[in-house]
């Protein structure tokens, strides 16, 4: 369910993967190879929670640039990904983006791709930036990973 007032709004995406958890979080936990799966997003830097870390994501420009942003992992483990994104300064921009990986079964996960969105900065970027390019972005991930994960 998302959650929206003037100054937040949530982008809650999510599907179902037909492979293991452990899978899906080799997949994500490799940083430095997102690039072999997806061409929306990159990671650098110290990955363990409470590291800073640099996210580029394609959706400057309507989804055709690149934004860059001063993060922080929060957490790192088997079950979530999360970190803290901050455009400018918190108060003006900040996501705190989550990866959860939910096993259904032993060979099938529900994949959470969800971003709390925050600052001064919302109301203005809420209808086209992050409802439309960031809810096709995230579901571009998804999409991504889904079809690398289940490759045999």
């Amino acid at each position: 369910m998302e959650k929206k007032s003037t100054f937040t709004q949530e982008i809650y995406t999510e599907c179902v993967i037909h492979a293991p958890a452990a899978r899906i979080y080799a997949i994500l936990s490799d940083f430095a190879n997102y690039g072999m799966w997806t061409n929306e997003m990159s990671i650098s830097g110290d990955t363990q929670p409470g590291g800073k870390i640099c996210v580029k994501v394609k959706t400057a420009n309507g989804g055709n640039g690149w934004y860059q942003f001063k993060s922080m992992m929060k957490a790192n483990n088997e079950r979530i990904i999360a970190m803290d994104n901050v455009l400018l300064a918190p108060l003006i921009f900040l996501g705190k983006n989550r990866f959860e990986i939910i096993p259904v079964s032993e060979d099938a996960v529900r994949f959470v791709n969800a971003e709390e969105f925050s600052g001064l900065a919302v109301p203005f970027v809420r209808k086209k930036s992050l409802l439309q390019i960031t809810r096709r972005f995230k579901q571009n991930v998804n999409a991504a990973l889904k079809m690398t994960a289940e490759k045999p």
